[in-house]
């Protein structure tokens, strides 16, 4: 167990600063309007990974992690084969027609025919590496998904880097077109390896049927969860403000947007969902262990919390000079945004908690009842962006990720499911950071800091909040148990100053 999570988050971590690397190489060279079409494909890539995902997602951690225990390696392997099938096969029909009707009413303007048909192939291999990958990690195959992952970020950049200069890397088109050859390779070598493992899974489980009626449950509740989350998603806001903002606006925004969703992919949450919820979910099974799956979450939701308040913190005191400094000044005046997004994907660390532990109790009914509400609030961003612009862009992600929480919460409580967000906690560390960042500002105030000394302001004021966490012992006792057995045991008594009954 500790090896494979130290063996995902090696790569992961790898990864972080070669993409980080990747982002800030292409924002340099590309001008604004191609960046902004390559900004577009990938939040159409987005649209597409959600509104085709008919609950793949939530399927196969809770499928694929069951080849050999509950369900034999033949009958995963064909349901593997047919969830990536039926991704593939929706999701080119919907792009096919999509852009019929779209030329027809002259709704596109993305350069050319071949910036779509490059776009396609972009978004379509896009979905077979985050199945394969997702695959592989159900079935513990971290150290393939490292390489997978490793390798193809530094291909990638590496081609990217070599045509740059070159002064070759004129077009979005150029960057897609490398991103698809890298992505082939790692998807290949990710599918053959899962088709491998299942075959060698045959045999071991005297089980040889799904339960079809669990499984479509799961897959609708997962899909209505997931649309849920779309309708206010980054992506969407993106599509919305490809519409409504001046060119160098959207190129801002957009920039913004990815420089905190690339950091995102690499919070302690986002790095540790796709190893935690096809090993909680499996623990489960064999157990029915709840208070474990509650501690399990919980503790990744708080270290969460605590990453990315630190990282809102810098963003909030000293964003521009960092926006300044990464753009050569292009999009400084866009440092506003990331603080939002940031505490937009704090809120989707804690909703994802909730999804998970509402799939492995068969509770799922209860993602449906958020999409209702979540499509109020994109009605109500359509209708008010165009007025008041990007601010409401913003706001309304962050209004339904809060009401998706409380009727998440409510439902979850009535199943006696009360301790996978710590609500005391939560309270304080808002608290305390809404006053590191107030003390930051003032101080850059009061220094008229420059771009340097407002960066050194915002890592002191983050480093601040870090330390005053320290003597209120965020973690819960159960909490820290869970860090000291994945730990080197050196560590573990620090891990329990930290903890309270």
């Amino acid at each position: 167990m500790r090896g494979n999570a130290l063996t995902f988050l090696s790569g992961r971590l790898i990864a972080l600063v070669v993409l980080l690397g990747f982002q800030l190489y292409i924002v340099r060279k590309l001008s604004s309007v191609e960046y902004g079409r390559y900004a577009l494909v990938f939040a159409l890539a987005t649209l597409m990974q959600t509104t085709i995902s008919f609950g793949i997602p939530k399927l196969i951690p809770k499928y694929v992690s069951q080849a050999g225990i509950r369900l034999d390696g033949v009958v995963v392997r064909r349901l593997a084969l047919s969830l990536i099938a039926v991704r593939l096969g929706a999701t080119a029909l919907l792009m096919a027609v999509s852009w019929i009707v779209a030329r027809h009413f002259g709704w596109v303007d993305m350069g050319d025919e071949r910036l779509a048909v490059i776009g396609a192939l972009f978004i379509l291999i896009g979905l077979v590496q985050i199945d394969a990958d997702a695959m592989a990690q159900a079935l513990s195959l971290q150290r393939l998904s490292r390489n997978a992952t490793v390798g193809e970020a530094v291909v990638r950049f590496v081609a990217v880097l070599a045509l740059g200069m070159n002064h070759r890397l004129d077009e979005a088109a150029v960057v897609l077109s490398v991103s698809i050859i890298t992505a082939t390779c790692a998807s290949v070598a990710l599918v053959v390896a899962v088709l491998a493992a299942l075959r060698c899974h045959a045999g071991l489980s005297d089980a040889h049927a799904i339960d079809w009626r669990e499984l479509r449950a799961t897959a609708l509740g997962g899909y209505a969860s997931s649309m849920a989350w779309f309708a206010s998603s980054p992506a969407v806001m993106r599509l919305i403000g490809a519409r409504i903002l001046s060119s160098i606006s959207f190129a801002g925004f957009a920039f913004a947007q990815t420089l905190v969703l690339s950091f995102q992919r690499y919070t302690p949450g986002m790095l540790m969902f796709p190893f935690v919820e096809p090993t909680a979910m499996k623990h489960h099974a064999r157990t029915g262990d709840q208070r474990r799956l509650e501690q399990t979450l919980s503790l990744v939701t708080k270290v969460d919390m605590i990453f990315v308040g630190a990282a809102t913190i810098g963003a909030a005191v000293a964003g521009r000079a960092l926006l300044d400094l990464a753009t050569h000044g292009r999009y400084g005046a866009f440092a506003y945004v990331l603080p939002w997004i940031l505490i937009y994907i704090l809120t989707s660390s804690v909703y994802k908690s909730f999804e998970i532990v509402a799939v492995a109790l068969n509770a799922s009914s209860a993602l449906v009842r958020t999409l209702a509400l979540s499509l109020v609030w994109l009605a109500v961003a359509l209708l008010l962006a165009p007025r008041y612009g990007l601010p409401v862009l913003l706001l309304c992600p962050i209004g339904d990720a809060l009401s998706r929480l409380a009727i998440m919460h409510h439902a979850l409580r009535r199943i006696d499911v009360r301790h996978i967000f710590d609500v005391r906690m939560g309270a304080v560390i808002v608290t305390l950071a809404v006053a590191c960042v107030a003390g930051g500002q003032a101080v850059s105030l009061l220094l008229a800091a420059g771009p340097i000394l407002s960066i050194a302001i915002g890592s002191a004021a983050a480093s601040l909040f870090l330390l005053l966490l320290i003597p209120i012992r965020p973690l819960r006792t159960g909490e820290g148990d869970l860090i000291r057995a994945a730990v080197p045991h050196w560590i573990a008594p620090y891990i329990a100053r930290l903890s309270r009954d």
